[in-house]
Protein backbone atom coordinates (compact mmCIF):
# COMPACT_ATOMS: atom_id res chain seq x y z
CA UNK A 1 0.00 0.00 0.00
CA UNK A 2 1.09 3.78 0.32
CA UNK A 3 2.96 3.06 3.75
CA UNK A 4 5.11 0.06 1.72
CA UNK A 5 5.86 3.08 -1.12
CA UNK A 6 6.72 5.96 1.24
CA UNK A 7 9.14 3.46 3.16
CA UNK A 8 10.71 2.19 -0.48
CA UNK A 9 10.70 5.14 -1.56
CA UNK A 10 12.62 6.59 1.60
CA UNK A 11 14.92 3.84 1.13
CA UNK A 12 15.51 4.61 -2.35
CA UNK A 13 16.36 8.19 -1.15
CA UNK A 14 18.50 7.27 2.00
CA UNK A 15 20.77 5.65 -0.42
CA UNK A 16 20.61 8.17 -3.43
CA UNK A 17 21.69 10.73 -0.18
CA UNK A 18 24.27 8.73 0.89
CA UNK A 19 25.81 8.72 -2.79
CA UNK A 20 25.76 12.82 -3.45
CA UNK A 21 27.28 12.55 0.42
CA UNK A 22 29.97 10.51 -0.58
CA UNK A 23 31.07 12.62 -4.24
CA UNK A 24 30.56 16.11 -1.95
CA UNK A 25 33.11 14.81 0.80
CA UNK A 26 35.43 13.51 -2.13
CA UNK A 27 35.07 16.40 -3.81
CA UNK A 28 35.81 18.37 -0.63
CA UNK A 29 38.48 16.14 0.37
CA UNK A 30 42.32 18.20 -0.62
CA UNK A 31 43.71 14.65 -0.90
CA UNK A 32 40.88 13.32 -3.76
CA UNK A 33 41.43 16.82 -5.58
CA UNK A 34 45.21 16.76 -5.61
CA UNK A 35 45.53 13.24 -6.15
CA UNK A 36 43.32 13.89 -9.85
CA UNK A 37 45.62 15.33 -12.32
CA UNK A 38 43.76 18.68 -13.04
CA UNK A 39 46.78 20.91 -13.56
CA UNK A 40 46.42 23.86 -10.67
CA UNK A 41 42.45 23.90 -11.44
CA UNK A 42 41.44 22.20 -8.00
CA UNK A 43 37.13 21.63 -8.45
CA UNK A 44 34.66 24.39 -9.74
CA UNK A 45 33.08 26.45 -7.15
CA UNK A 46 29.55 26.13 -9.75
CA UNK A 47 30.18 22.25 -9.82
CA UNK A 48 30.74 22.23 -6.04
CA UNK A 49 27.59 24.58 -5.28
CA UNK A 50 25.33 22.13 -7.40
CA UNK A 51 26.35 19.22 -5.44
CA UNK A 52 25.57 20.86 -2.27
CA UNK A 53 22.25 22.28 -3.59
CA UNK A 54 21.67 18.37 -4.70
CA UNK A 55 22.30 17.66 -1.48
CA UNK A 56 20.15 19.54 0.40
CA UNK A 57 17.16 18.87 -1.84
CA UNK A 58 17.64 15.10 -1.02
CA UNK A 59 17.96 16.04 2.87
CA UNK A 60 14.38 17.97 2.42
CA UNK A 61 12.86 15.53 0.35
CA UNK A 62 13.72 12.87 2.84
CA UNK A 63 12.76 14.46 5.82
CA UNK A 64 9.12 15.13 4.05
CA UNK A 65 9.08 11.54 3.29
CA UNK A 66 9.85 10.96 6.73
CA UNK A 67 7.63 13.22 8.71
CA UNK A 68 4.90 11.55 6.03
CA UNK A 69 5.39 8.56 7.28
CA UNK A 70 5.48 9.77 10.73
CA UNK A 71 1.73 10.54 10.10
CA UNK A 72 1.01 7.80 8.73
CA UNK A 73 1.73 5.94 11.84
CA UNK A 74 -0.06 7.61 14.34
Amino acid sequence: GEVDGLIRENGELKAKNQSLEAQLKTALDPCSISAVPTGDKSVDPGVLEEWTNRLRAATDVRDKVKQDMDKLKE
